[in-house]
């Protein structure tokens, strides 16, 4: 699946351009953060691709230069969201992981830890399942 992206910024790529690796699989969602998005595959794979500065990839990958998409967690996902520099992935039991950055509380740890580079099952006060999740740019929100 090839992937196309612009920008309004001041790089001059306002008008759609194909980016220079593709996804081989069928991608059901994709989220993008500032540098880095994830791709939510047909079959519940999640891949991550882009900048890794702040370990928003979530998985082994250079800090901080574009890398090509690979896979997240071995859990099957049924959402996933992306912050300024930080991601969730809702697996298909409602648990809810987060990585990237932290520190201004989004992963939701109860401390502003200011990097995790793997995903972390997010405690909750009750048992609950998550049913849906989203990211602001330094903010996180379940449902």
């Amino acid at each position: 699946m090839e992937l196309y992206s612009w920008t309004t910024d001041c790089s001059a790529q306002q008008t759609p351009r194909r980016v220079s690796w593709s996804v081989n699989q069928d991608v059901a969602l994709v989220r993008r953060g500032e540098q880095h998005a994830l791709f939510l595959t047909a079959d519940g794979q999640v891949l991550s691709g882009g900048g890794n500065s702040r370990g928003q990839l979530g998985r082994d990958a250079p800090e901080g230069h574009t890398t090509k998409p690979g896979r997240v967690l071995g859990k099957k996902a049924v959402g996933v969201a992306c912050g300024q520099d930080h991601c969730l992935l809702l697996s298909t039991r409602g648990e809810l992981y987060s990585w990237g950055a932290g520190g201004d509380g989004q992963l939701g740890f109860g401390d502003t830890t200011s990097m995790i580079q793997r995903p972390r099952l997010v405690p909750f006060p009750i048992q609950i399942p998550v049913v849906h999740v989203a990211c602001g740019n330094y903010h996180s929100v379940a449902l």
